[in-house]
């Protein structure tokens, strides 16, 4: 994700393989395992040696069992590599991560219940997210200075999942609301080219349960769709 932002796989790879396999405490890996985009087609696995020799998995003597993998954000999702049975993975999390982005990078490890390890990290601003949320969900009796746990994080993007459904189920019945009104009339669809700050935002701001807003939304969007309707034209 963004903590990666500007660098390409392939240098990533190789300060990997400079910081952490020549000279740190994974010594034992004989290289790292990488996506690199740019090669033919839609791009393919790489592994860039100890002597800092890049060449495609499929042809390399090296399997991934044997060295670093590296997951950029696109392959935390579907990626499927053949991992050492006691891999222990690093997954690193963003601000308003869901449950279903962190499911799916945990997944990358096929045998997580049977040998395979994970561990997390993520910034101070991300853990101070899990404290707060934790503390909004236990009344105010979290322990500030007990260390954060894997259920911790759970709770964490479990609540950030259903955050983003909330804000999207507006959007969505006002798009169903649209169509609807207009009954897919392009024409009657247009919006008014001039809107003045009380029809943009004056809007109740007071919470109200989504249906209660889609039902609103939709109401409005019938009288604005029966302003914009041609008029009938009398016959001959």
């Amino acid at each position: 994700g963004g903590l990666l932002a500007g660098a390409s796989n392939s240098h990533i790879a190789e300060h990997i393989l400079r910081t952490q396999l020549l000279q740190g405490p994974l010594q034992a890996l004989r290289g790292v395992v990488y996506f690199d985009p740019r090669r033919e087609g839609a791009g393919q696995w790489m592994v860039v040696d100890r002597k800092l020799v890049h060449e495609s998995l499929a042809k390399s003597a090296l399997r991934e069992a044997d060295c670093f993998a590296f997951y950029d954000q696109a392959r935390t999702r579907g990626a499927d590599l053949r991992l050492a049975h006691d891999a222990r993975a690093l997954v690193t999390v963003g601000p308003g991560m869901g449950k279903d982005q962190l499911m799916q990078a945990v997944g990358r490890l096929r045998k997580v219940h049977f040998g395979q390890t994970v561990a997390f990290y993520g910034p101070p601003e991300v853990s101070e997210a899990i404290r707060q949320a934790c503390r909004q969900c236990s009344d105010g009796g979290h322990d500030a200075d007990r260390e954060l746990t894997s259920e911790d994080l759970l709770l964490w993007v479990t609540l950030n999942a259903v955050h983003s459904l909330e804000a999207a189920l507006v959007p969505w019945a006002t798009q169903g609301a649209v169509y609807c009104a207009t009954r897919g009339d392009a024409a009657v669809a247009l919006l008014d080219e001039h809107n003045d700050l009380k029809s943009l935002y004056g809007d109740c701001t007071a919470p109200r349960l989504i249906r209660e807003a889609a039902m609103a939304d939709f109401e409005k969007q019938m009288r604005l769709a029966g302003r914009r309707e041609p008029p009938t034209t009398a016959g001959p």
